[in-house]
């Protein structure tokens, strides 16, 4: 049987390293996070609604900001305006000649 120190050793280095590999996969999470999840910290729901129908669509956008906690009514209605303002710029941006 393996009673000495370095059995402990060795379960200490194994557990070390579960805690050392999950703290790296929490990193990787917080990393691919970011453009949305920086946007949604910074500006909340209006700045989530402005930009998601540019960024990533208005579907996918809304299912994020549902995700993160807002409020179905204020995000439908900020990802509304988003939605006209950014046809209303893009559309005026190429269409002048």
């Amino acid at each position: 049987m393996h009673h000495g120190r370095g059995y402990y050793a060795e379960l200490s280095f194994v557990h070390n390293g579960d805690i050392n590999e999950k703290l790296k996969k929490k990193e990787k999470r917080e990393k691919n996070k970011g453009r949305i999840y920086r946007i949604w910290e910074k500006y909340g729901v209006i700045g989530l609604g402005m930009l998601s129908p540019l960024i990533m669509g208005a579907p996918l956008g809304a299912a994020i900001g549902i995700s993160l906690g807002a409020s179905p009514r204020r995000l439908i209605l900020w990802m509304s305006i988003g939605i006209i303002v950014w046809t209303i710029s893009l559309t005026h941006k190429y269409l002048r000649v």
